[in-house]
């Protein structure tokens, strides 16, 4: 264990004078980043996905996605209804066109709705879709694939 490192009056640049001042720990904690950074090169950068009822709970997007899967997967354990409120979806998610048997889709309150992809035709057993307060300005245009709606 390193107790005193003197390195004045020394043209280091790495690590920078600043962080030499900083003390021992970070001077480690530097050296210790700046070799993983050169040998594994920079982890990718992580995007951001935000739910809830004003979107003020954020998730990274790896995260939110396994949150969808489960959902989707609780849905299939319960062949009536796959509820994905407050979630932020924009689209249906891929995984739903999987569960043919689904009676009843709750998408309330996904304030960033637009379903550019539209309905996906396996969803046509759906009986009951719920969609309120998700700010659509128009249905898409296959909004008849939804045939058993009451």
């Amino acid at each position: 264990n390193i107790k005193e490192l003197l390195l004045y009056e020394n043209p280091l640049t790495i690590p920078p004078i600043d962080e030499i001042t900083k003390g021992i720990k970070h001077i480690l904690w530097y050296l210790r980043n700046y070799f993983l950074l050169t040998k594994y090169n920079k982890p990718p950068m992580m995007k951001f996905h935000e739910i809830s009822i004003l979107n003020e709970v954020t998730l990274l997007k790896p995260d939110y996605i396994n949150r969808i899967n489960h959902l989707i997967q609780l849905g299939s354990k319960s062949p009536y209804i796959v509820n994905l409120q407050y979630m932020g979806i924009v689209d249906i998610p891929e995984g739903i066109s999987q569960l043919t048997y689904i009676r009843r889709l709750q998408l309330d309150y996904n304030y960033n709705m637009q379903l550019p992809s539209g309905i996906p035709t396996e969803l046509s057993v759906v009986k009951s879709l719920s969609m309120k307060s998700c700010k659509l300005i128009n249905l898409p245009n296959n909004i008849d694939n939804l045939r058993k709606l009451h």
